[in-house]
């Protein structure tokens, strides 16, 4: 964070070595006090020539920090980086509803991945020390490798890839091959 104020150079009081504060003497004008065209104020701040002014950016350059992020109203959720990694985990997150057969789940839009996301780290609370806690050896870096590394839904899997190509195969030459061959 940087809040472009020098407070070495810029600021008007300035504190001695003995702990006593003064005006700066660049950056402070006392007036003389015998001076009648401004009664009211004795101290005034000097106008510098020098200081750096800051340009209004352009259209354009306002549109690419605009789409930087996804505004404050999605809490300016900055703009994901699209791994293989990241485009597989978004792949499963969108065909979930095949993951759990019995749970329904809304359609996510299959043309377009999404441009703002985030991916972190769920961290269990001390409370679920014994409930909800996963071991170590069962947590992973990727959905995909959790998935994957689920004895109970893989053989779900393997089973349906087996029907799903058992009857697409059904009809074919190799299908009918065997066939006759078992008679």
């Amino acid at each position: 964070l940087n809040p472009g104020v020098n407070v070495d150079k810029q600021l008007y009081l300035q504190a001695k070595g003995n702990g006593a504060v003064s005006f700066a003497k660049d950056a402070v004008h006392v007036k003389d006090t015998n001076d009648k065209t401004n009664k009211d104020a004795l101290v005034t701040l000097k106008t510098t020539t020098n200081q750096e002014v800051a340009k209004p950016m352009s259209r354009k350059e306002r549109q690419k920090e605009r789409a930087k992020t996804s505004g404050s109203g999605w809490f300016d959720m900055p703009l994901g980086e699209m791994t293989e990694e990241n485009k597989r985990d978004l792949q499963i997150l969108r065909m979930r509803h095949v993951l759990d057969r019995k749970r329904h789940y809304r359609k996510m839009d299959k043309k377009h991945q999404p441009k703002y996301f985030q991916i972190g780290t769920l961290i269990e609370g001390a409370t679920e020390f014994y409930s909800a806690r996963l071991n170590r050896k069962d947590r992973k870096q990727t959905i995909t490798e959790e998935i994957m590394g689920d004895s109970h839904h893989t053989d779900y899997y393997k089973r349906k890839y087996g029907e799903i190509q058992q009857a697409k195969t059904s009809g074919g030459k190799r299908y009918n091959k065997n066939k006759k061959a078992k008679r």
